[in-house]
């Protein structure tokens, strides 16, 4: 699906996001939390392509924290568990984004103390060792964490994923890339998102896709053991 071209007199459906752009060049863009509406000049292409979270219902967070339904029991050494994060669909016009849409309705979390803590776009996730053990929803993409270290309970991965690049496979499934996790403390884990996508196979689901140079490290507050 992705990325993909809407033609005029086109709609295109997301989970409960709704992309129309009609033959006279009126493109809405509907989703949970409002529509966005433009004239696009007739014959100008417009491109659907995933990005991630940040956008809707306006720019809150540059992070995404998944919580784990049950937390994860990692026990020590090296391991790759699968999860899934949303992501928002970005309508671009001429190169640049017009309008962007959630699939999902936007949530948000306070990762860590009232001080020092972030507030990150929420999602609850099952956590499994295979992603054809998670069950595929429109709006989810698929989520790959290596875990490295001593025993932990993790209540969920957080990552900064501004400009983070989203794959997608044959069968149109949408993937991240893979988040490594070290647990560096009894009470502290440090994740930060690659530029390698989780499996082989895959390929980029955003036209001109630029990573930023350096990913900042995410700190996962732990629970004490």
């Amino acid at each position: 699906m992705f990325p993909k071209r809407l033609d005029p007199g086109g709609t295109e459906e997301v989970a409960e996001a709704r992309i129309t752009l009609t033959t006279g060049g009126l493109l809405e863009a509907c989703d949970p939390h409002g529509c966005t509406r433009a004239r696009i000049p007739r014959g100008s292409p417009v491109h659907l392509e995933p990005v991630t979270p940040l956008q809707r219902p306006t720019r809150l967070a540059a992070c995404i924290y998944v919580e784990l339904d049950p937390p994860l029991s990692h026990p020590g050494g090296e391991a790759t568990y699968w999860l899934q994060a949303p992501y928002e669909v970005a309508v671009t016009h001429a190169g640049k984004p017009v309008a962007y849409v959630t699939p999902l309705p936007a949530k948000y979390t306070l990762v860590g103390d009232i001080v020092g803590g972030r507030i990150c776009r929420h999602h609850r996730s099952q956590v499994a060792e295979d992603p054809g053990e998670l069950q595929h929803r429109p709006g989810l993409a698929y989520l790959a964490a290596r875990i490295r270290g001593e025993p932990a309970l993790i209540p969920g991965i957080g990552f900064y994923a501004v400009r983070t690049t989203i794959y997608t496979d044959d069968e149109e499934r949408l993937y991240y890339p893979l988040v490594e996790v070290t647990v560096t403390a009894p009470t502290v884990a440090e994740a930060k998102a690659t530029d390698r996508p989780p499996t082989r196979g895959l390929h980029v689901a955003q036209r001109g896709a630029r990573r930023l140079i350096f990913t900042p490290v995410f700190t996962i507050p732990l629970p004490r053991p």
